[in-house]
């Protein structure tokens, strides 16, 4: 219930509002913070076995860097770097350890234990984080979480909604279709 009021009153306007930016806008943004993702995706891909995927993320992190403009405009993707998303919930899947109990997290949604797990790695040791940290920015962490979840939110606004309005039980509907994403993710299925 928390969550559900707190997207309605928050997170949701405050993505209809980021959707009214200019597209170039939006695009910088989230291929600003699709780059500041990379060096853990990278980690995840190596400790997942992906040594592949691994080398064309660290040449999609390294063009897109330099050549992008730090990660605003995702140059790499214009040459064949598809990006690929991995985390630690997805790591520790591939190495066996099985879902948990579904949870529903506050503020941050549907979860379950392995995947809240992966959640506090990425969180522990998340390098641009711990850099902005160290150099007495702490305060730019809760900015950068924030930023994403609306650019996150700003993309699956009409399926939430049709979610929340077609649902007999939108509770299990969240949950299978958390489900359904994660497997998929962690088989390297693309949606």
């Amino acid at each position: 219930g928390f969550n559900n009021f707190a997207d309605k009153i928050v997170l949701e306007p405050a993505a209809k509002g980021y959707r009214k930016l200019p597209s170039p806008i939006q695009s910088g943004i989230s291929n600003f913070l699709g780059n500041l993702r990379m060096p853990l995706v990278i980690l995840n891909q190596f400790l997942q076995g992906q040594g592949s995927n691994a080398m064309q993320s660290t040449g999609r992190f390294v063009i897109n860097s330099t050549v992008g403009f730090l990660g605003l405009i995702d140059v790499a993707d214009k040459v064949g770097l598809e990006e690929k998303e991995e985390d630690f919930g997805q790591t520790l899947a591939t190495w066996g350890v099985g879902d948990g109990f579904f949870v529903v997290l506050p503020i941050f949604g549907p979860s379950n234990l392995r995947d809240t797990g992966g959640m506090v790695l990425t969180l522990m040791t998340d390098p641009i984080n711990a850099y902005a940290v160290r150099e007495g920015e702490a305060w730019l962490v809760p900015l950068r979480t924030s930023v994403n979840a609306v650019d996150q939110r700003s993309k699956i606004i009409d399926e939430v909604n049709a979610l929340r309005n077609n649902s007999v039980d939108y509770y299990a509907a969240v949950r299978s279709s958390y489900y359904q994403n994660r497997k998929a993710a962690i088989k390297n299925i693309d949606d």
